[in-house]
């Protein structure tokens, strides 16, 4: 069942704010919860022997990603925004029209409304602070596409394993070599010796870990190539619009003198 342009117009006047508060959503998530978006990854293993050490051991979860944080933002605003333009296009029957060109694209033919609707969307300030404070990733560091069990289908990047040895400091009492002593007995000499001790510290190892660390963040470049797509579209829209409106005016039939004889007479 086809819609009709009043359940079009009561649907978008509904949305408007949803497309606001969804954006300003994202981007308190984005500030307030990076660390849905890393998680880290310790094992451990004693050696036989010695104590275990629980706290070198744990996996804290990546919990969401910015992909899938972007998934469900084309699958929530894509209708709402569709919505609109269909507005825009039933408003604007006959209107002037321009193709939409995209880089080296077209975006196919549309009226001058459905332009500004679209170019009022994409200029919204909160769509580019959103995208401003997607979460990022260190540049510092190698990532990685993750193989760890439940992220195989998932972007997430980890870096490569880190082993490590957990050590402690163990005390031994140690008997002091003595030259004189050695040659006495060498000599057969008869003495009566109590021999010089010391205490020693030594390293050991008393367990092997692995620390891996995962990201579902984006790149510096990514988010950089996102905003530059978007200043591309832009532009695209403005070139668009200016050729849509460039065409000849139809001098309205309405005579504007009869509204005021009509009013004042």
């Amino acid at each position: 069942m086809k819609k009709t342009l009043n359940q079009i117009l009561a649907i978008t006047d509904s949305q408007q704010a949803q497309v606001k508060g969804f954006l300003t959503d994202y981007i308190n998530y984005f500030k307030k919860s990076q660390s849905d978006f890393k998680g880290e990854k310790k094992t451990y293993e004693p050696i036989p022997g010695y104590v275990d050490v629980p706290q070198n051991r744990y996996n804290k979860r990546v919990v969401t990603t910015v992909d899938e944080k972007m998934d469900y933002l084309k699958e929530t605003l894509s209708p709402i925004l569709k919505n609109m333009l269909t507005l825009e296009a039933t408003n604007a029957s006959g209107s002037p029209k321009a193709e939409l060109i995209v880089g080296n694209d077209s975006w196919g033919e549309f009226t001058s409304l459905e332009l500004l609707r679209l170019k009022s969307f994409i200029s919204n300030g909160k769509l580019v602070e959103m995208i401003q404070n997607i979460p990022l990733r260190s540049d510092a560091k190698e990532w990685m596409n993750s193989e760890e069990e439940g992220y195989e289908d998932r972007k997430i990047f980890q870096i490569p394993t880190i082993k490590f040895e957990e050590k402690t400091s163990e005390k031994e009492e140690v008997i002091l070599s003595d030259p004189n002593i050695e040659r006495a007995i060498e000599a057969g000499k008869d003495i009566n010796y109590s021999p010089q001790t010391t205490i020693k510290t030594k390293q050991v190892i008393i367990g092997n870990g692995s620390f891996r660390e995962f990201s579902g963040e984006w790149s510096h470049h990514s988010r950089a190539h996102a905003l530059k797509k978007l200043q591309t579209l832009k532009e695209a829209i403005i070139d668009a619009l200016q050729r849509a409106n460039k065409v000849e005016v139809i001098e309205s039939k309405l005579e504007s003198d009869k509204i005021f004889e009509y009013l004042f007479s």
